[in-house]
């Protein structure tokens, strides 16, 4: 099964991309009305989410055929602020308000790729789920690193949490997967993941061992 999903996400890269490109093609077509330009639009944000799909389903079948052999000490508390940068500037509408509390240097031993991938998920997940002007707090400690934001008042399911497909909201930007690829790198790396929802806060802790 790994293997086929691998295959026919491979596959589908080429097509897909060559769907996109004659979509923008079209949309720059000077006979293009602006009805048809409404209905290439529509299928343009339809098409990316099914390229950002076949992304992810092939990164977990990478992950899960441990397809990232290199690693390195890299220091989490430089890496998040990296991610800060760029996400920030994305979601910057929402008027999040952001705290960050570095008690000690968290560093471990990860290919860099796929802590890149971890830490951009789940920071990603906390602005996604979020709600305008609302909060989120990152506390990284030597061993510890908890992720927390508001969201819907109710403590979402922990046996759907990680299962892939099975998002518990109904953000267009998520495509189901998001959660069950921080999974697999955790188990990947023997790392411990934990959620918790407490005081309107949807909080997940990573502890390194």
């Amino acid at each position: 099964q790994r293997h086929i999903v691998e295959n026919a996400a491979h596959e589908l890269q080429t097509p897909l991309a060559v769907c996109r490109n004659k979509l923008e093609l079209l949309s720059e077509h000077p006979d293009c009305t602006e009805d048809q330009l409404k209905e290439i639009a529509g299928l343009h944000q339809a098409l990316n989410g099914i390229i950002r799909l076949n992304k992810s389903l092939l990164l977990l079948s990478r992950i899960d055929n441990k397809q990232f052999p290199e690693t390195r000490d890299i220091c989490l508390n430089h890496l998040i602020h990296k991610i800060l940068e760029g996400i920030n500037d994305i979601y910057e509408r929402k008027a999040l308000h952001l705290r960050v509390s570095e008690k000690e240097s968290l560093v471990c031993t990860m290919n860099e790729s796929l802590a890149t991938t971890l830490i951009t998920n789940l920071i990603k997940n906390a602005y996604v789920h979020n709600y305008e002007k609302g909060d989120i707090g990152i506390t990284i400690s030597r061993r510890m690193l908890t992720i927390a934001n508001t969201g819907i008042d109710k403590t979402l399911d922990k046996e759907l949490l990680f299962a892939r497909f099975a998002s518990q909201s109904k953000q267009q930007e998520s495509t189901g997967l998001g959660l069950a690829i921080v999974k697999s790198i955790v188990d990947l790396y023997s790392i411990r993941i934990d959620y918790q929802y407490a005081n309107g806060m949807h909080t997940f802790t990573l502890l390194f061992y």
